[in-house]
């Protein structure tokens, strides 16, 4: 049956690929093909062109601080996690550079900088002091206000700091197995992992501070 060259639809009218024109539609589909297949291989080379470009950048950026890794077991240390007060805020201290997180180093890296790991770590910290705070408040039946809060401890600090860990834990997505225990769930520690040598870390840091 053939169908007529012209049919409408919804107010639109159409061609269709019989009668005189379906010469044209034809040829036409196969340089439109052929352009699509060209506008295709070139998107699909300037992607991986980028891509390139962006892994090289990153691992560049990773190799500006070269760090061996090691294997650590992790252990429950409660001065980490315990209200803040002279120990555990010392213990926390010790987890950055003596000079504070920011360097520079030239000429690798000629603008002050800091690594997202300090960073990071101060949120945790700031989370817990945060915690203690609110814990300490609702032991003893008290409504704080706003002003009560200090910056490192402000409601608009922690939501930054909680969404800052969750990017941050799912671009390193630690891939070690962790072990279901006899309580139906795990609890993380006396797990080995495969971790950079934070020590090291610390060390090039201070040591980039005192000569940059």
């Amino acid at each position: 049956m053939m169908l007529s060259s012209r049919f409408s639809t919804r107010g639109y009218t159409l061609l269709s690929d019989e009668g005189p024109f379906k010469g044209y539609w034809q040829l036409a589909s196969r340089i439109g093909l052929l352009y699509l297949s060209i506008l295709i291989t070139l998107a699909l080379g300037a992607s991986v062109f980028v891509g390139f470009l962006i892994g090289k950048s990153s691992a560049a950026g990773a190799s500006l601080i070269p760090v061996p890794l090691t294997t650590r077991q992790f252990v429950y240390d409660r001065s980490f996690s315990y209200p803040p007060n002279n120990i555990t805020n010392g213990a926390w201290g010790t987890l950055f550079p003596r000079q504070g997180g920011f360097f520079s180093h030239e000429p690798t890296i000629p603008d002050r900088s800091t690594l997202s790991v300090f960073h990071q770590l101060h949120c945790l910290d700031a989370i817990r002091h945060a915690y203690w705070q609110l814990h300490d408040a609702a032991m003893e039946g008290k409504k704080m206000s706003d002003e009560e809060f200090t910056v490192m401890t402000s409601p608009s600090h922690v939501r930054h700091c909680v969404d800052l860990l969750r990017q941050s834990l799912m671009c390193s997505a630690d891939r070690t197995l962790e072990v279901k225990d006899d309580k139906g769930g795990v609890s993380g520690f006396g797990t080995v992992h495969h971790c950079y040598d934070y020590e090291e870390l610390l060390y090039t840091v201070e040591k980039w501070q005192e000569s940059p």
